[in-house]
């Protein structure tokens, strides 16, 4: 599983400095944020954040603020949410506002890489489902847009460019969802 960068947010510097030596070989990079304003800080300014890491209970935004947030700016990143409060957050509230994985502090390592491994690849599959029917409703739209064109009587120097633009995009589009779909 190649993951290129995990986020690591908690107010306890004692995370914050564990979490990265824990992982350290699970990512080419793991970068730690002290509250969610600098999270989103963080994952604004980065384009190859794959796993984000966050404590629940944080002063300003915390985590279900900032795993909201987090999915609204890329809904394919995994977020995983951690907490020593089990009795005030469960898993079941966790997933319904869409973390990817949960966890109980303190935890061991075994447990973490178990819980990002298994997250990553929920996370990865729901994203290429979310992605073939993103596409599949891409392709109708070029076929209908393709088919007012051709049965426009506008004359347009246009036309013909447009109708081949269409073409390319179907064949792209078809292609693609071929290799997403095997």
């Amino acid at each position: 599983m190649d993951i290129n960068t995990i986020l690591v947010v908690d107010d306890e510097e004692l995370y914050r400095n564990m979490l990265p030596k824990m992982l350290k070989d699970r990512a080419s990079r793991i970068i730690t944020a002290e509250n969610g304003k600098e999270a989103l800080e963080t994952l604004i300014g980065e384009n190859n954040t794959d796993i984000v890491i966050t404590d629940i209970k944080m002063p300003g935004i915390d985590g279900f603020q900032l795993l909201e947030s987090m999915k609204a700016i890329d809904p394919s990143i995994t977020v995983i949410i951690m907490t020593g409060y089990s009795e005030l957050f469960s898993a079941d509230e966790a997933m319904k506002k869409g973390a990817d994985g949960y966890i109980l502090k303190p935890f061991k390592k075994e447990e973490m890489i178990a819980l990002i491994t298994r997250s990553r690849r929920l996370s990865l599959s729901t994203n290429k489902e979310r992605l073939i029917e993103e596409k599949k409703l891409l392709l109708e739209y070029v076929i209908f847009a393709n088919k007012v064109i051709a049965a426009s009587d506008y004359p347009s120097p246009h036309k013909d460019i447009l109708l081949a633009m269409g073409e390319r995009i179907k064949r792209s589009v078809t292609g693609l969802l071929s290799q997403l779909e095997n």
